[in-house]
Protein backbone atom coordinates (compact mmCIF):
# COMPACT_ATOMS: atom_id res chain seq x y z
CA UNK A 1 0.00 0.00 0.00
CA UNK A 2 1.28 3.46 -0.88
CA UNK A 3 1.31 5.72 2.20
CA UNK A 4 3.11 8.55 0.42
CA UNK A 5 0.92 11.65 0.74
CA UNK A 6 3.32 14.51 0.02
CA UNK A 7 6.91 15.11 -1.06
CA UNK A 8 9.23 18.00 -0.23
CA UNK A 9 12.11 18.30 -2.67
CA UNK A 10 14.93 20.76 -2.11
CA UNK A 11 18.70 21.27 -2.27
CA UNK A 12 21.74 22.12 -0.18
CA UNK A 13 21.56 25.75 1.08
CA UNK A 14 17.87 26.06 0.17
CA UNK A 15 16.56 26.19 3.76
CA UNK A 16 16.84 22.41 3.96
CA UNK A 17 17.51 22.40 7.73
CA UNK A 18 14.63 24.80 8.35
CA UNK A 19 12.33 22.74 6.13
CA UNK A 20 13.32 19.55 7.92
CA UNK A 21 12.30 21.08 11.24
CA UNK A 22 8.96 22.21 9.83
CA UNK A 23 8.15 18.83 8.28
CA UNK A 24 9.15 17.06 11.50
CA UNK A 25 6.80 19.34 13.45
CA UNK A 26 3.89 18.56 11.10
CA UNK A 27 4.55 14.85 11.59
CA UNK A 28 4.67 15.31 15.36
CA UNK A 29 1.36 17.16 15.44
CA UNK A 30 -0.43 14.62 13.24
CA UNK A 31 1.22 11.30 14.09
CA UNK A 32 2.64 11.00 10.56
CA UNK A 33 5.78 9.23 9.46
CA UNK A 34 8.54 10.93 7.49
CA UNK A 35 11.34 9.68 5.27
CA UNK A 36 14.31 12.03 5.07
CA UNK A 37 17.40 11.61 2.90
CA UNK A 38 20.20 13.93 1.83
CA UNK A 39 21.45 11.57 -0.89
CA UNK A 40 20.91 12.38 -4.55
CA UNK A 41 20.00 8.75 -5.19
CA UNK A 42 16.95 8.93 -2.90
CA UNK A 43 13.37 8.69 -4.13
CA UNK A 44 10.12 9.35 -2.21
CA UNK A 45 9.18 6.55 0.15
CA UNK A 46 5.93 4.66 -0.33
CA UNK A 47 6.14 3.45 3.26
CA UNK A 48 6.03 6.90 4.85
CA UNK A 49 3.42 9.66 4.84
CA UNK A 50 5.83 12.45 3.97
CA UNK A 51 9.15 12.38 2.13
CA UNK A 52 11.80 15.06 2.48
CA UNK A 53 14.66 14.83 -0.02
CA UNK A 54 17.17 17.59 0.69
CA UNK A 55 19.50 16.95 -2.26
CA UNK A 56 16.92 16.09 -4.89
CA UNK A 57 17.87 15.11 -8.41
CA UNK A 58 15.09 15.48 -10.97
CA UNK A 59 16.21 12.59 -13.19
CA UNK A 60 16.15 10.33 -10.13
CA UNK A 61 12.84 11.36 -8.56
CA UNK A 62 10.75 12.12 -11.64
CA UNK A 63 9.65 8.54 -12.25
CA UNK A 64 8.85 7.98 -8.57
CA UNK A 65 6.41 10.79 -7.80
CA UNK A 66 3.20 9.26 -6.48
CA UNK A 67 1.99 12.18 -4.37
CA UNK A 68 1.72 15.97 -4.54
CA UNK A 69 5.19 17.49 -4.47
CA UNK A 70 6.74 20.82 -3.54
CA UNK A 71 10.12 21.86 -4.91
CA UNK A 72 11.85 24.51 -2.81
CA UNK A 73 14.50 26.55 -4.62
CA UNK A 74 16.70 29.51 -3.78
CA UNK A 75 18.31 32.23 -5.83
CA UNK A 76 21.54 30.62 -7.14
CA UNK A 77 23.38 33.83 -6.26
CA UNK A 78 22.33 33.45 -2.63
CA UNK A 79 23.23 29.76 -2.69
CA UNK A 80 26.79 30.63 -3.72
CA UNK A 81 27.18 33.38 -1.14
CA UNK A 82 25.65 31.35 1.67
CA UNK A 83 27.62 28.23 0.78
CA UNK A 84 30.91 30.10 0.77
CA UNK A 85 30.55 31.25 4.36
CA UNK A 86 29.04 27.95 5.50
CA UNK A 87 31.71 25.83 3.83
CA UNK A 88 34.41 28.14 5.15
CA UNK A 89 33.65 27.40 8.79
CA UNK A 90 30.19 26.44 10.06
CA UNK A 91 28.86 23.45 8.11
CA UNK A 92 29.57 20.05 9.73
CA UNK A 93 32.06 17.95 7.79
CA UNK A 94 31.32 14.59 9.44
CA UNK A 95 31.52 11.94 6.72
CA UNK A 96 31.92 14.59 4.02
CA UNK A 97 35.49 14.24 2.81
CA UNK A 98 34.98 16.57 -0.16
CA UNK A 99 33.91 19.41 2.14
CA UNK A 100 36.89 18.83 4.42
CA UNK A 101 39.17 19.30 1.42
CA UNK A 102 37.16 22.28 0.20
CA UNK A 103 37.37 23.97 3.61
CA UNK A 104 41.14 23.68 3.69
CA UNK A 105 41.33 25.29 0.25
CA UNK A 106 38.87 28.08 1.10
CA UNK A 107 40.80 29.00 4.21
CA UNK A 108 43.97 29.42 2.17
CA UNK A 109 42.45 31.82 -0.38
CA UNK A 110 41.11 35.35 -0.52
CA UNK A 111 37.33 35.83 -0.56
CA UNK A 112 36.91 36.41 -4.31
CA UNK A 113 38.90 33.29 -5.16
CA UNK A 114 36.98 31.37 -2.51
CA UNK A 115 33.66 32.44 -4.00
CA UNK A 116 34.78 31.23 -7.43
CA UNK A 117 35.91 27.90 -5.98
CA UNK A 118 32.58 27.61 -4.18
CA UNK A 119 30.73 28.10 -7.47
CA UNK A 120 32.74 25.27 -9.00
CA UNK A 121 32.06 23.00 -6.01
CA UNK A 122 28.31 23.67 -6.13
CA UNK A 123 28.20 22.79 -9.83
CA UNK A 124 30.02 19.49 -9.45
CA UNK A 125 28.27 16.22 -10.28
CA UNK A 126 29.89 14.48 -7.30
CA UNK A 127 29.35 17.10 -4.61
CA UNK A 128 28.58 14.47 -1.97
CA UNK A 129 28.80 10.70 -2.59
CA UNK A 130 26.36 9.88 -5.42
CA UNK A 131 24.89 13.36 -4.99
CA UNK A 132 25.16 16.34 -7.36
CA UNK A 133 25.75 19.85 -6.11
CA UNK A 134 22.72 22.14 -5.79
CA UNK A 135 23.58 24.20 -8.87
CA UNK A 136 24.15 21.03 -10.87
CA UNK A 137 20.72 19.77 -9.75
CA UNK A 138 18.97 23.07 -10.49
CA UNK A 139 20.52 23.20 -13.95
CA UNK A 140 19.06 19.79 -14.76
CA UNK A 141 15.61 20.34 -13.23
CA UNK A 142 12.45 20.28 -15.34
CA UNK A 143 10.54 23.27 -14.04
CA UNK A 144 7.66 22.53 -16.42
CA UNK A 145 6.71 19.27 -14.68
CA UNK A 146 3.14 20.02 -13.60
CA UNK A 147 3.25 17.42 -10.83
CA UNK A 148 5.68 19.58 -8.89
CA UNK A 149 4.92 23.02 -7.47
CA UNK A 150 8.10 25.08 -7.30
CA UNK A 151 8.30 27.68 -4.54
CA UNK A 152 10.99 30.21 -3.77
CA UNK A 153 12.68 29.71 -0.43
CA UNK A 154 12.74 33.48 -0.01
CA UNK A 155 8.94 33.58 -0.28
CA UNK A 156 8.11 30.73 2.07
CA UNK A 157 10.35 31.90 4.90
CA UNK A 158 8.98 35.44 4.53
CA UNK A 159 5.37 34.19 4.74
CA UNK A 160 5.39 30.90 6.62
CA UNK A 161 1.62 31.01 7.06
CA UNK A 162 1.00 31.03 3.31
CA UNK A 163 3.34 28.06 2.90
CA UNK A 164 1.53 26.12 5.61
CA UNK A 165 -1.79 26.89 3.93
CA UNK A 166 -0.38 25.61 0.63
CA UNK A 167 0.67 22.38 2.33
CA UNK A 168 -2.82 21.92 3.75
CA UNK A 169 -4.44 22.63 0.39
CA UNK A 170 -2.29 20.12 -1.52
CA UNK A 171 -2.09 17.44 1.15
CA UNK A 172 -5.72 16.42 0.84
CA UNK A 173 -5.72 15.37 4.51
CA UNK A 174 -8.79 16.44 6.44
CA UNK A 175 -8.06 17.98 9.81
CA UNK A 176 -4.33 18.31 9.17
CA UNK A 177 -2.84 20.16 12.14
CA UNK A 178 -0.20 22.75 11.36
CA UNK A 179 2.21 24.62 13.63
CA UNK A 180 1.99 28.32 14.26
CA UNK A 181 3.93 30.32 11.65
CA UNK A 182 5.67 32.09 14.53
CA UNK A 183 7.51 28.87 15.37
CA UNK A 184 9.40 29.06 12.10
CA UNK A 185 10.24 32.71 11.63
CA UNK A 186 13.88 33.69 11.11
CA UNK A 187 14.05 35.48 14.45
CA UNK A 188 12.87 32.34 16.23
CA UNK A 189 15.46 30.14 14.52
CA UNK A 190 18.41 32.54 14.49
CA UNK A 191 17.74 34.53 17.64
CA UNK A 192 18.15 37.86 15.85
CA UNK A 193 16.55 40.03 13.19
CA UNK A 194 16.85 39.49 9.45
CA UNK A 195 19.97 41.16 8.12
CA UNK A 196 21.95 40.94 11.36
CA UNK A 197 25.02 38.95 10.31
CA UNK A 198 26.59 36.25 12.47
CA UNK A 199 29.38 34.45 10.61
CA UNK A 200 29.45 31.74 13.27
CA UNK A 201 25.79 30.81 12.78
CA UNK A 202 24.26 28.30 10.36
CA UNK A 203 21.58 30.97 9.83
CA UNK A 204 24.12 33.67 9.00
CA UNK A 205 21.96 36.58 7.86
CA UNK A 206 18.52 35.79 6.48
CA UNK A 207 18.91 38.70 4.04
CA UNK A 208 17.74 37.63 0.57
CA UNK A 209 19.80 40.41 -1.02
CA UNK A 210 23.01 39.79 0.89
CA UNK A 211 24.65 38.39 -2.26
CA UNK A 212 24.63 41.91 -3.76
CA UNK A 213 27.22 43.03 -1.20
CA UNK A 214 29.23 39.80 -1.19
CA UNK A 215 29.56 38.32 -4.67
CA UNK A 216 32.04 39.57 -7.27
CA UNK A 217 30.31 40.84 -10.44
CA UNK A 218 31.88 38.05 -12.53
CA UNK A 219 29.90 35.44 -10.60
CA UNK A 220 26.68 37.37 -11.05
CA UNK A 221 27.33 37.56 -14.80
CA UNK A 222 28.16 33.85 -14.90
CA UNK A 223 24.92 32.86 -13.15
CA UNK A 224 22.82 35.02 -15.45
CA UNK A 225 24.58 33.51 -18.48
CA UNK A 226 24.28 29.86 -17.45
CA UNK A 227 21.06 29.87 -15.42
CA UNK A 228 19.16 32.45 -17.45
CA UNK A 229 15.93 30.45 -17.78
CA UNK A 230 15.68 29.86 -14.03
CA UNK A 231 16.69 33.42 -13.18
CA UNK A 232 14.27 35.07 -15.60
CA UNK A 233 11.41 32.85 -14.45
CA UNK A 234 11.92 32.99 -10.68
CA UNK A 235 14.38 35.81 -9.90
CA UNK A 236 14.00 38.54 -12.52
CA UNK A 237 14.64 41.18 -9.87
CA UNK A 238 18.12 39.81 -9.18
CA UNK A 239 19.96 41.83 -11.78
CA UNK A 240 22.71 44.23 -10.95
CA UNK A 241 21.56 47.84 -11.33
Amino acid sequence: MNKNRMNFLTHHKCASTWLGSLVARICELNGLSCYHSHHGTAVPSREHDLSLLTNSDYATVSAQLHAPSFHIIRNPLSIISSAYFSHLSTHPTDGWVALEKQRRILNSQDRVTGMLLTLSFLESAEFYPSTPGPLHALHGWNFDDERIVTLRMESIVADVGAFLDAIRDRAGMEGLLLPSPDEFGFEKFAGRRVGEVNDASHYRSGDADGWRRELPPAIVDYVWAHFSTLMERYYPEAKLA
